[in-house]
């Protein structure tokens, strides 16, 4: 998990806070790539379908947040 990055909720719903937007609360969650990892997930289509904007959120929505998987590189035992 990132630094600073909140526990996914268990059922995997976060409910919109006043000033929230998707890219602020996908971050929260260690996403950076917001637009592909939370917005565009089937999950979350009924919401982009009643709000098409992504900054522009009532509290109250539900975004659903996906599991953060960790990313594997690989590379020499050697290299630094």
């Amino acid at each position: 998990m990132p630094f600073g990055a909140l526990r996914r909720p268990s059922n995997g719903i976060h409910r919109v806070e006043p000033g929230d937007t998707v890219s602020s609360v996908a971050a929260r969650y260690g996403f950076t790539d917001w637009e592909n990892r939370v917005w565009n997930l089937p999950q979350n289509a009924q919401l982009k379908a009643a709000r098409p904007n992504p900054n522009e959120l009532v509290p109250g929505d539900e975004i659903f947040i996906p599991e953060l998987e960790q990313k594997k590189e690989g590379r020499p035992t050697d290299a630094w």
